[in-house]
């Protein structure tokens, strides 16, 4: 139902500014788990078919391949340091953050 892919750490407002972006297009996320940072594209499967699953199980990708159902986050909440859902709520963070600074 979505795929994530690991993104450097931002340590400037360039690098949010970059994140931002990220967050201006539809189905986009970003958070953290374990001091990585990450980019979430909620955006199903085209092979996948509701009630049938995978429509091409025998030749599904390695990344398919190598998932388990005991990975699966499917029903349960998301356990992330930090959650952006929305341009706004990183933007919110970011005046927060460096605001800080000095």
């Amino acid at each position: 139902m979505y795929f994530s892919t690991e993104i450097d750490e931002p340590d400037s407002l360039a690098d949010f500014d970059d994140i931002l972006w990220m967050l201006a297009h539809r189905n986009v996320e970003v958070y953290t788990s374990d001091r990585s940072w990450y980019v979430m594209v909620k955006n199903p499967c085209r092979f996948y078919r509701p009630g049938r699953g995978c429509s091409i199980y025998a030749k599904r990708p390695r990344i398919c391949r190598a998932h388990s159902l005991r990975d699966c986050e499917f029903e349960d909440a998301y356990d992330f340091d930090l959650h952006f859902r929305s341009y706004e709520e990183l933007e919110t963070f970011v005046r927060k953050t460096f605001k800080k600074r000095p």
